[in-house]
């Protein structure tokens, strides 16, 4: 899982330009059936900036990284993310040391960015034949949706 969590660390470093400065650079990720949808956020300060929203294209060498980390944080009962936020921090700028870390929402309806709009049914059911958690453990709002209100 860390080794996921660093390429990714790794990706966003490389592909974000972010004057330096910076405190933290979130990429909130999003797997859908037919794509996957990220978010990047800057944190400076006290402020919070969101830069890119949207699908990554479908050569991005970041997507086997997403899926790694989305199998690496599977279990059976509990499945695994429908959204994750993958963190990097930095410290003692001008010459700053990174850290990585995640955090990861297996429950709660992930929220729409910009125009890209919420989990379908065929992604809910996708995501739950992919990973197949308890039936206790699948959310009502993801039952809902896969029910079609």
């Amino acid at each position: 899982m860390q080794e996921a969590l660093n390429n990714i660390g790794s990706w966003l470093l490389d592909v974000v330009r972010a004057e330096p400065g910076w405190n933290e650079l979130i990429l909130d990720i999003k797997p859908l059936a037919e794509q996957t949808f990220v978010r990047v956020r800057e944190f400076r300060d006290d402020q919070e900036f969101i830069g890119t929203i949207g699908p990554l294209k479908e050569d991005s060498p970041v997507i086997e990284e997403i899926r790694k980390l989305q199998q690496a944080a599977y279990d059976d009962v509990r499945g695994t993310f429908f959204t994750a936020s993958i963190v990097v921090a930095a410290m003692n700028w001008p010459n700053p040391q990174f850290s990585v870390g995640a955090s990861y929402n297996r429950d709660d309806e992930p929220a729409s960015w910009k125009n890209e709009g919420t989990l379908t049914a065929t992604d809910v059911r996708e995501h739950l034949a992919e990973f197949p958690r308890d039936a206790s453990r699948i959310p009502a709002w993801a039952r809902e949706r896969m029910e079609g209100r």
